[in-house]
Formats: structure tokens, sequence, C-alpha cells
């Protein structure tokens, strides 16, 4: 598996293909992934980006990025991998690869902003494995029965 830090513009279909094949986006949420993913190309300041790669094929994104007007306080924007590459460990690598840049950062805090949802809860049980924790969540926020779950996680 191959990662690498810099975005290009033959990764926006296969980033709005991973996007899709999640199964958990709606096409609105699709296409905001899809708008970062060109933003970043634009050379809007602010998204960092992990991909993974295998024999040309993209198996997993993270994007991530600071938060302005805080003190070491970093989003994670998504972090994806295809549904055929669960057993490589590549959500475990960008992951990896995400905390040591936030590191060299100064980052002090990471921050993550999910649904309630049940097809969500692969991706609320990988963030506790994780170490992140569930510090808040607001009741019918993105729909009714959607609530919003936001977890935090310590940089140290």
């Amino acid at each position: 598996m191959n990662l690498r830090t810099k975005l290009n513009t033959n990764d926006v279909e296969p980033v709005r293909q991973l996007l899709k094949d999640t199964g958990v986006f709606t096409p609105e949420e699709v296409e905001v992934g899809v708008e970062l993913a060109e933003q970043t190309l634009a050379g809007e300041d602010g998204y960092h980006w992990v991909l993974a790669e295998e024999a040309g094929k993209l198996l997993g994104v993270i994007c991530y990025g600071s938060v302005p007007l805080t003190e070491g306080t970093w989003d994670l924007y998504w972090i994806l991998r295809s549904p055929g590459a669960s057993s490589k460990g590549v959500a475990a690598q960008l992951l990896k690869i995400c905390e040591e840049d936030l590191r060299k950062n100064n980052a002090r805090l990471l921050v993550l902003n999910t649904s309630g949802t049940p097809p969500y809860q692969p991706a609320r049980d990988y963030y506790l494995r994780n170490g992140f924790q569930l510090a808040a969540r607001l009741p019918e926020y993105y729909r009714p029965g959607d609530d919003l779950l936001i977890y935090t996680k310590r940089i140290e």
C-alpha cells in the first residue's frame, strides 16, 4: 500500500466513488466531500489529505484541517476506506499518519462529527476503539431521528 499527502486532479472522481461506495452518505454529502477536494486543488489552504493506494486504486482517504480561532484544535472531516479494503488496515494507517502530522503541528485536540443513525455504528465503534470519546450529542441535528455525535481525541 502506498500513502501520499499530495491530492491531484486525477483524485477527484475516485474520491467521489469512494464516498458513494461507503453506502452511508447522501448525494449532497458526497458532493461536499468532492467540493473539499476541489477547494484543496484550487489552492484553498487548510485542508490536509492522506491517500492510500494500491495498484493504482484508491483504497482510502483522510481529510483534516485546523480550526480557526482555536489553539491546537483540528477537525477530522473524512476518514474513508474502500469496502473491499477492510482487512488491509487502511483506516488505521491513515489515522496514524494524520496523528503524526497533528503532533508536528502542535495539535492538542482532534474533533469529528458523525451521524447517530444505525448505518454509522461501525464508524462510531471504530472511533471508540481508536481513542476517541463521545463528547456531545445533539438530538435530531441533521434531520428527525438523526442525531449529531461529536467525538474528540486528545493528541499527546
